[in-house]
């Protein structure tokens, strides 16, 4: 099986940024950021890179227990290779 890339918009409770994005990094994103949206609003971009049998649901479950996180959006999902050729799976 392939490997899904998962894009998810975050939206940390007021004042509480530093704590959801260190609970983030605990489920290992290839990728974390900040995104200032309007107003002083930040959200928080994350993208991970899970097995397609897997689907999103574990993903989802664990953000969902995230006290700093009021709520987020499953943005982008989409097949990938990419991952595979770099990190040297799959190579003969």
């Amino acid at each position: 099986m392939g490997k899904v890339l998962v894009t998810l918009k975050i939206f940390p409770k007021e004042g509480k940024i530093e704590e959801a994005k260190q609970k983030i990094l605990e489920l290992k994103p290839v990728l974390l950021r900040e995104e200032d949206v309007a107003f002083g609003i930040v959200v928080l971009k994350a993208a991970f890179v899970l097995e397609d049998e897997e689907g999103t649901t574990k993903l989802e479950e664990e953000i969902r227990k995230i006290d700093a996180v009021s709520e987020f959006d499953v943005i982008d999902q989409t097949l990938t290779d990419a991952f595979d050729e770099v990190y040297g799976e799959g190579k003969k």
